[in-house]
């Protein structure tokens, strides 16, 4: 797609940024002059501007025009040379040419100059100036990066490596040589990193003193040997960068190892029901063997440039707990994950987490693995789970800390008390299994069917000990289950979801019961043809085929297949017999209605909080979702367009729950809480609230809120305060207009807290519960009298510079009550 721009007073049309070619020997010329590495940020400008004036001085085609042989002309954007130039003509346009161009890619094309009357190019004096080429950047910048990494990437006089910075460029004429013995020297440096299950980089800086005595002064010359050190050890296979310094590979290795957990299995002994035909397995592939309890995902693309994630940085993530994470010692690497660290060009490198789970801040140390997919952590980040009680299942909030090394981990609080029920499973004395049912209080926000499962799996060998005792594996116990109600239903069609057949395996009352998850449950479905997918969550039990395992492989997961993945069925299950009849199954089920939630939302946000549904909000809603065939289809003959329908549903039912609103007629508008959704998601990053309204709707700088209750006990240090701030001698002005007939006074604190009065001693009132800091929605404590006193003494308060807003202010209330008394 062409750009224009104006140049001279005319507009001038340039050929696609996509197709922009990069004249190295301007970069070239840009290093050397520097005299030492280049960031790639600072080649864009160079290589723009040196692309804008080729332009300017090539001779696009143009059918009026005559050209010659060996001639280099611009036709549609790309450059082609004229091999060969033919005389022809005809009656009507007279004699004019016949060129045979040829193109960078080895195609041919023939195409007529030297038309009479035909379009000619004027030819202008062009200049390139600075907002052309900033307008150029800003526009485009991510393909003219790419643009120069594939022209500086074909060039061997350029040579490359990412810092923790970004992207540098020099050349390697310019560098200095790294001897096979400095090399060595180095490999004995980095032995013995690895110690008590952390490994410790060694930075460039240290081997570049070590090798040749020259500190990190930000000269060029240290600044040349510290590149060429780093590229030297980049093409080695032994070392490996880890962002911020070098570790040996076989280290890294031997850290990489973590203990396995590996679920309690038992054998499946599938028994057809008698009068059930065997279907015979069929040849579909080989399998891939993929973990108990691990649902398929399909395969995401995230943004591999440095400079684009910095961009498109996510601040937030939400990620759940499970067993595997918790004893194999690492967290997941999904894909907000993948948007939330920075996608360095080593793969790995070391991060710092912290937190508060306890009383005080504390960190520990992980190293994030591109190619595992996995965050390894350090001895330290069990230790935290385990000594604060963060168990399997809790939902764990990480976000930016400002760096993109360092980051803070939390739990979600909940927003009121909540229990769940937990089966603690131990030995007893005499060796037999033995388990209690509690409700456990929830401290903070959990996924409640892998919170049930794995959180009080304190003692494994009881876990695996069941699984003996029961004799049977988890598919087994759902194929009996379900050939138990099928036979119940007089043997006709069964359907069944993930939700029926959890805590049917997991609560047996016939010393049958396993330690499962709903994850599992709904893998199992999944992955095994006697269950068939009909959407919605449900599956059609079909016992003739017993314990066959349909194809796992790339291309065939639940999401790939259109299908809603069983595991996110929460709603409660039906009981056997009372399960609706199922769709026709030769129909694609169109999208839930839950799923326009989000991406409705992340629309609204984009058009600036509001829309019109038509114009504005459905053709971005149809290319940020994807959409099938049958939501493409009319609901009926005549009728609306299904998946527009659904988005209509979707709307009303954010409304319903506050995070949408209809300010009039055909304007769609998100809310507070539907921004704050989208926050808790990972797609919004919510800025700090500035103004806030109370209950009598004024509004309110947030950063007056107090943090702290408005009135404390005076302590014999603030008995002072309280006497300097006293109608004797305070010398703050009081307007008498606003003190003659003053507002009732809050409640005062209680008697102990009054400065002594001599002997007489007052009769003590009640002591009243601490005060709640100011909750976001209602803040009680703005109230008219707040506000009008406030007012008083707002510009004395601009006067005392030297000391905080709050403090002053709560004295002063103290004040004022102290007078009245």
């Amino acid at each position: 797609m062409a750009n224009k721009m104006g140049i001279g007073g005319k507009a001038q049309t340039w050929p696609d940024v996509s197709a922009m070619e990069v004249n190295a020997d301007e970069l070239a010329q840009l290093i050397l002059k520097k005299g030492r590495p280049v960031h790639l940020n600072q080649l864009v400008p160079v290589a723009v501007e040196a692309w804008l004036e080729t332009l300017s001085r090539e001779r696009r085609y143009m059918p009026g025009d005559s050209y010659s042989a060996g001639e280099i002309i611009r036709f549609n954007g790309q450059p082609a040379k004229v091999e060969a130039v033919q005389i022809d003509g005809n009656p009507k346009q007279g004699r004019f040419q016949i060129l045979k161009l040829a193109f960078p890619d080895g195609t041919k094309r023939y195409v007529a100059a030297g038309v009479r009357g035909a379009p000619i190019e004027e030819h202008q004096p062009v200049v390139v100036d600075k907002k052309q080429v900033q307008r150029i950047i800003e526009q485009h910048d991510l393909a003219v990066r790419a643009a120069i990494k594939r022209a500086l990437d074909a060039d061997d006089r350029f040579v490359w490596f990412q810092d923790a910075q970004g992207d540098h460029w020099c050349l390697v004429e310019m560098l200095p040589e790294v001897k096979g013995e400095e090399i060595a020297r180095v490999l004995r440096l980095l032995r013995g990193l690895l110690a008590d299950g952390e490994i410790h980089p060694k930075p460039t800086e240290d081997l570049v003193m070590a090798l040749w005595g020259q500190e990190n002064d930000g000269s060029k010359d240290y600044m040349l040997k510290a590149f060429s050190l780093n590229v030297a050890l980049w093409q080695r296979q032994d070392v490996r960068w880890l962002g911020d310094g070098w570790v040996l590979e076989a280290e890294w290795q031997e850290l990489q190892e973590r203990p396995t957990l590996v679920a309690p299995r038992q054998p499946n002994v599938i028994t057809i029901p008698q009068g059930v035909r065997p279907v015979e397995e069929e040849d579909d592939g080989a399998d891939v063997d993929v973990e108990e309890g691990e649902q398929p995902t399909a395969t995401d693309t995230v943004e591999k440039d440095l400079e684009a994630w910095r961009r498109n940085r996510i601040l937030n993530v939400t990620i759940a707990l499970k067993a595997q994470h918790y004893y194999g010692n690492w967290l997941p690497l999904t894909r907000a994950m993948r948007r939330l660290l920075p996608p360095r060009a080593s793969g790995a490198y070391v991060v710092t987490f912290y937190h508060r789970f306890g009383a005080k801040e504390e960190s520990f140390q992980a190293y994030v693995n591109w190619g595992q997919r996995r965050i390894l952590g350090s001895p330290k980040m069990y230790e935290a789970f385990y000594e604060h009680g963060i168990y399997p299942g809790a939902r764990l909030v990480i976000s930016h800390r400002g760096s993109e090394r360092e980051y803070e981990i939390r739990t979600k609080p909940v927003e009121s008390e909540q229990r769940v029920l937990v089966r603690r499973v131990f030995l007893g004395d005499d060796g037999t299994l033995e388990y209690e049912e509690v409700e456990e209080p929830i401290r903070y926000e959990i996924e409640e069917d892998v919170f049930v499962a794995d959180a009080r799996w304190d003692d494994l060998d009881a876990l695996f000990r069941q699984a003996e005792e029961v004799g049977a594996g988890i598919f087994q116990l759902m194929y009996e289950k379900c050939c138990e109600w099928w036979k119940e239903k007089g043997r006709q069609p069964l359907y069944v979801t993930a939700s029926e057949l959890f805590p049917a395996i997991h609560f047996d009352e016939r010393d049958r019961g396993r330690l499962t998850s709903k994850a599992t449950i709904a893998w199992e479905m999944w992955r095994h043809r006697a269950f068939e997918p009909v959407g919605g969550g449900r599956y059609r039990f079909r016992p003739e085929y017993g314990d066959q395992v349909r194809v796992t492989g790339p291309g065939t997961s639940p999401k790939a297949q259109g299908l809603s993945l069983p595991a996110t069925d929460t709603s409660p299950g039906t009981l056997p017999g009372k399960h609706e009849s199922p769709p026709d199954e030769s129909r694609i089920e169109p999208t839930p209605l839950d799923e326009y939630e989000l991406p409705l939302l992340s629309v609204l946000v984009e058009l600036g909080g509001e829309g019109r549904p038509a114009k504005d909000i459905f053709p971005r809603l149809e290319k940020r979702m994807k959409l099938n065939d049958a939501d493409r289809n009319r609901r009926k003959p005549g009728g609306e367009i299904r998946w527009k329908e659904n988005a209509y549903f979707a709307f009303e039912k954010l409304v319903k729950k506050g995070e949408a609103e209809k300010p009039e007629y055909g304007i769609w508008r998100v809310t507070d809480e539907g921004r704050t959704r989208l926050a808790e998601a990972g797609l919004l990053t919510l800025p700090p609230p500035t103004f806030e309204r109370t209950r009598t709707g004024q509004l309110i700088d947030t950063r007056l809120v107090p943090p702290d209750p408005l009135f404390k006990t005076l302590t014999s240090q603030s008995e002072e305060i309280a006497e300097e701030l006293s109608p004797e001698n305070s010398d703050i002005e009081r307007p008498t207009e606003h003190l003659s007939t003053p507002p009732a006074p809050p409640s005062p604190p209680s008697s102990e807290s009054l400065p002594s009065r001599g002997a007489t001693e007052r009769p003590k009132m009640p002591l009243r519960p601490p005060a709640e800091p100011p909750r976001t929605t209602s803040k009680p404590v703005f109230s008219k009298y707040y506000l009008k006193y406030y007012r008083i003494i707002g510009d004395r308060l601009k006067e005392l510079i030297f000391e905080d807003v709050i403090p002053v202010f709560i004295r002063w209330l103290r004040s004022l009550w102290l007078r009245q008394r």
